[in-house]
Order: structure tokens, then C-alpha cells, then sequence
């Protein structure tokens, strides 16, 4: 059986979304007040804040911006945890575990407001699920609802019918998680940077 290259195979959808260049690094010594490394989703959110805040930013990337993780990212923004609330409360308490869900819901809503702001149609509202395969999982699932509802979180419902995912066996659905299109989102941003003074190499 013929191999695939594993870099061609997991191409990014919106890998031919256009995102601004940067500047040729000039020779000789560069001044800025802050100087920010890496052109992804943290450095040009960063550095744009910056910017706003009066500062005088220089961007660095040894690529073009959004060439790494931040532009092939599968999309989806959720309030859902790789570690589940039920374990972070358990390790760490509820009062933690309401600060990272509200920290999530503050995300959400940080990249929804830039969206609007700088990238218009890269950001949208659809419900997210927690699912599973394996019927022994469901009480674990019913149980993670139960732990996030306790935090103070709204607009959670089971679902075990017509689920995105043909296999499930059962899922939490959350409403009001959203989709973003990362490098449409990034263009946005990097080119409000660029014409609010910010320079990017």
C-alpha cells in the first residue's frame, strides 16, 4: 500500500486564505519599545494590544505570519476542556475551576468582538459537543454536566439523537461555542497592526 506524506495529507482547509507580508528586515539596528516573537494567534493578538495601548511594537517572525499551528487549526472554539471540570475541580477546587470557565466564556468573547472589529465573516456561533463512543463513558458525560452546570454555566443539554458523529453513543451540546477561520482572522488583525503603526519582519 502506497504512503501518503503526512504534511500533504493534513493540509489546512485555509491554507490559501492571504495574509499581510512583513517587511524585508532591514540592515542595521532596529528600535521598538516591545518587540513580540512569533506571528501566530498569541503574537499578533498580543502585539495589537500592544499597539492600542499606545505601545511602539515590532513583530518578528522567521516565516510568514500564520504558517504554523495558528493556521491549521481545526477551527472550533469551545468552553470544553481537553481536561474535564469534574478533574479540575476535584484537583483544584471549585472556585479555580469557575475562573477557567470564565476565563473560556471571556475568550470567546474577545475573539468575537475582534472578529467584528477587524475580520468580518471569520467568526460565527454554533453549539460544540462533548461526545462518546463507548456506553460506559455516558454516566462520566452526565456527571461533566452536572460539574459545569455547578460552575454556572447555562446551555448545556444531553443529546443522544442525531449527533454530528454517527457512532456516539451520547454528548453533551453546548450552545453558544463558536467556529473562527483562523488566518482570515489573523489577516485581520496583523493588517490593523500594520496600519495602526505596528512594523512586521
Amino acid at each position: 500500500m502506497a504512503h501518503t506524506d503526512l504534511d500533504l495529507a493534513s493540509e489546512s482547509l485555509w491554507s490559501k486564505t492571504p495574509v499581510p507580508a512583513g517587511e524585508r528586515a532591514p540592515r542595521g539596528t532596529l528600535h521598538a519599545e516591545v518587540v513580540v516573537i512569533g506571528a501566530g494567534m498569541t503574537g499578533i493578538s498580543t502585539a495589537l494590544t500592544l499597539l492600542e495601548q499606545g505601545h511602539q511594537v515590532l513583530l518578528v517572525d522567521r516565516q510568514a505570519a500564520a504558517q504554523g499551528e495558528s493556521g491549521k487549526t481545526t477551527s472550533h472554539c469551545t468552553s470544553f476542556l481537553d481536561q474535564r471540570y469534574t478533574d479540575l475541580s476535584r484537583a483544584h477546587g471549585e472556585a479555580s475551576a469557575r475562573q477557567v470557565l470564565e476565563l473560556t466564556r471571556t475568550a470567546l468573547r474577545t475573539l468575537e468582538v475582534r472578529a467584528q472589529q477587524h475580520a468580518p465573516n471569520s467568526f460565527g456561533h454554533l453549539p460544540g459537543f462533548l461526545l462518546t463512543e463507548d456506553p460506559r463513558a455516558l454516566d462520566s458525560l452526565r456527571d461533566e454536566r452536572a460539574a459545569i452546570e455547578s460552575l454556572g454555566a447555562e446551555g448545556l443539554t444531553w443529546d443522544d439523537a442525531q449527533l454530528p458523529w454517527r457512532q456516539a453513543r451520547g454528548a453533551l451540546r453546548w450552545e453558544q461555542q463558536a467556529w473562527l477561520e483562523p488566518r482570515a482572522y489573523l489577516a485581520g488583525l496583523l493588517g490593523a497592526f500594520l496600519a495602526g503603526g505596528g512594523r512586521f519582519l
